[in-house]
């Protein structure tokens, strides 16, 4: 594969290059967005750079233009294979790995799928850790409701008309889920459905 110039002057001297220092906003946003998600900032800024780059890139060009260890790369990467955001486009042998083959790695682009993924994620953790926490306090609730004590029983109650509030707003999420798990399909049948005027 073609090396590329400018990845190869930024590895030495980043602040040289205009557009690697025009690239760092979206790159540091990206990186702030993935943390809102509770992941590593490191693995937005891989995403970042992938997106902004021209042609997909090694785990050892990352690592240059990013400053971090190989570990940390692959493990991120990893990470963005399993959510789709990063895919794997490739292969050469490189002499300097001794004849190995380098693995290249470019980002997804259609970013409805990004966001898509985003939302899923977000949400199943958001469902799956209340339902878990609902689940656990509603089991006390009840056995405290038909406490002798009219006190502790009146307020076990109350607290679980909360409960029933909150697992309504749970049944939502779960279709908000759903509608993301099946927006791919839907999206299939509309298409099959429209058809250009002859």
């Amino acid at each position: 594969m073609v090396s590329d110039p400018i990845l190869e002057s930024t590895s030495s001297d980043p602040v040289s290059d205009p557009i690697t220092e025009a690239q760092r906003p979206v790159i540091a946003a990206m990186a702030q967005a993935f943390s809102l998600y509770g992941w590593p900032e490191v693995m937005g800024r891989i995403y970042g750079l992938l997106v902004m780059h021209n042609a997909p890139l090694t785990q050892d060009q990352l690592c240059s233009h990013l400053g971090v260890s190989k570990a940390t790369v692959s493990t991120n990467l990893r990470n963005l294979e399993t959510l789709h955001f990063v895919h794997r486009v490739g292969t050469s042998n490189s002499a300097s790995s001794g004849g190995r083959p380098r693995i290249f790695y470019e980002a997804e682009k259609d970013f409805m799928k990004v966001m898509q993924e985003l939302l899923h994620q977000n949400v199943r953790r958001e469902v799956e850790l209340m339902d878990h926490g609902l689940a656990d306090s509603k089991q006390r609730l009840l056995v405290l409701s038909q406490t002798s004590n009219e006190a502790v029983a009146q307020k076990a109650r109350e607290n679980l008309q909360t409960l029933e509030r909150f697992e309504n707003y749970l049944r939502m999420g779960r279709r908000i889920l759903w509608l993301v798990q099946s927006v791919e399909r839907m999206q299939h049948y509309l298409s099959s459905l429209w058809r250009p005027e002859e």
